[in-house]
């Protein structure tokens, strides 16, 4: 995201300031609006511009707010109400609790879930001008689509959580998607999957999975499919959005790799949806602007969605794309034109074909002729950097606080199942020869201490 260079300037309880807008010829009345706290981002078409104000906004007065559009200088002007300046005393209390709770800047730049928009609040002018706001955000591969998708021919209810991309801007989306993971994910599915593995009976172990690269040679129906793209598709001029378009060839390679190393290359009913649900740029028309959210989102989503959900196999997954990119293009171009005959099964669960309309077909293309070997080795060592910078906390579910309850409950049954068992050893003894009850209790004892020792040495091994 673009966290501009903005001029501004305060009159009283007032922030005015100007966003210069790089891309000329998009369509200026087609924005979005959000506002948190000291944030403002606009998305004007396919731009993005982010602002940070030194001074907190008034989100309670966010009322029928003026941007205005300069056309000879190509940027907004607009102006948004803030709190009054802090004084030196609460500068320095704001200092005291920054030193004991220091924010994560990357965190807070990628979470955009806590955004307000503020778009129907808005008044765009052009020129002095009023003028409606429209919402007509491109999608698809390089953004080519616009519009609302004909639903006789494009029904995304079913294989899509947005059913119609034109009407959500990127930042939109991105806010619905992770709106949506928060409401599905489930701890206690993750716990089951956090120490090992709930692999069912007859499945192999995804962990110890090799994915074979070089198996990429083409089935004949692969490739009719191939030569008929190269014939039908039409050439676009990929320059400008090449950071997007590379950024959504990750992201569907993410659940093409997930999918490979799950069922060892021997594909199920539910391969498609996998497929699909994992990549945030097929499951919500997401564009992105770098790696960092592809990687956060496919992170998060395999640890929410398909049957086995740990972090070191997703881990796993982010690092067979990057050995795929390394190889270069012969294994994508296979399993992207397996992804394509997948989606166009007519027996499957539900018709994925437009998603091989908007996105599959045109990443063959550009697969097979755009891209060469260097610059998907250049992807993959981005790819790589990205992976080492990720934690768990980038993913904002909580997973630190719920892997300590997880083995605080362990450690509570081992507890529990020491003394149960040294109970059990006390009664037995008792019953067998009430006799030697000096002798009997001294051996009790060092039966209890064995069994503590035990407890420790599991606990410290957790």
């Amino acid at each position: 995201m673009n966290i501009a260079n903005i001029d501004y300037k305060f009159n009283e309880n007032v922030c005015e300031f100007k966003i210069p807008i790089t891309k000329k010829s998009q369509n200026v009345t087609n924005c979005d609006i959000f506002v948190k706290e000291s944030s403002f981002i606009l998305v004007s078409d396919v731009d993005i511009k982010r602002f940070e104000c030194p001074r907190r906004f008034d989100l309670m007065d966010m009322k029928n707010i003026p941007i205005n559009f300069n056309t000879e200088q190509c940027e907004y002007t607009c102006t948004l109400p803030c709190y009054p300046d802090e004084t030196k005393v609460n500068k320095i209390e704001k200092g005291e609790m920054d030193k004991k709770n220091p924010r994560n800047v990357e965190t807070e730049e990628t979470s955009l879930n806590q955004f307000a928009r503020i778009t129907e609040s808005c008044i765009l002018s052009v020129d002095g001008k009023v003028s409606e706001i429209q919402s007509d955000f491109p999608y698809g591969f390089s953004g080519r689509y616009r519009g609302k998708p004909k639903y006789h021919e494009d029904d995304l209810s079913h294989i899509c959580r947005i059913t119609d991309p034109s009407q959500f801007s990127s930042i939109k989306r991105t806010i619905q998607r992770e709106s949506d993971e928060a409401k599905d994910f489930c701890p206690d599915q993750y716990k089951l999957n956090f120490v090992e593995l709930q692999i069912p009976e007859g499945h192999d172990n995804p962990i110890k999975y090799t994915i074979p690269f070089d198996d990429f040679k083409l089935t004949q129906e692969e490739e009719c499919i191939l030569e008929k793209i190269r014939v039908k598709h039409i050439p676009i001029d990929i320059e400008p959005d090449q950071v997007n378009i590379d950024c959504g060839l990750v992201s569907i390679l993410l659940g093409i790799c997930y999918d490979t190393r799950v069922t060892s290359n021997e594909p199920t009913c539910v391969s498609p949806w996998t497929r699909s649900i994992l990549s945030s740029a097929l499951s919500y028309f997401e564009r992105f602007e770098n790696l960092t959210p592809v990687v956060e989102s496919f992170l998060r989503r395999s640890l929410i969605y398909p049957i086995y959900r740990n972090y070191d196999l997703s881990r796993l997954c982010v690092q067979d794309t990057v050995e795929a990119l390394q190889r270069g293009k012969p294994w994508i171009l296979k399993q992207l034109l397996v992804t394509y005959n997948w989606f166009c099964d007519i027996t499957a669960d539900f018709d994925r074909k437009p998603l091989n309309k908007y996105f599959i077909k045109h990443y063959i293309w550009y697969i097979d002729t755009i891209t060469d070997k260097e610059h998907l080795q250049m992807l993959s060592r981005n790819l790589k950097n990205v992976l080492l910078d990720t934690t768990k906390k980038h993913l904002r579910l909580g997973l630190g606080e719920i892997e300590t309850e997880l083995l605080k409950e362990l450690i509570e049954d081992i507890h529990l199942t020491t003394s149960s068992e040294s109970e059990g050893d006390v009664n037995s003894s008792s019953e067998e020869s009430g006799s030697d009850s000096e002798s009997e209790s001294e051996s009790e004892t060092d039966d209890s201490n064995d069994e503590g020792d035990s407890g420790s040495v599991i606990e410290k091994k957790i």
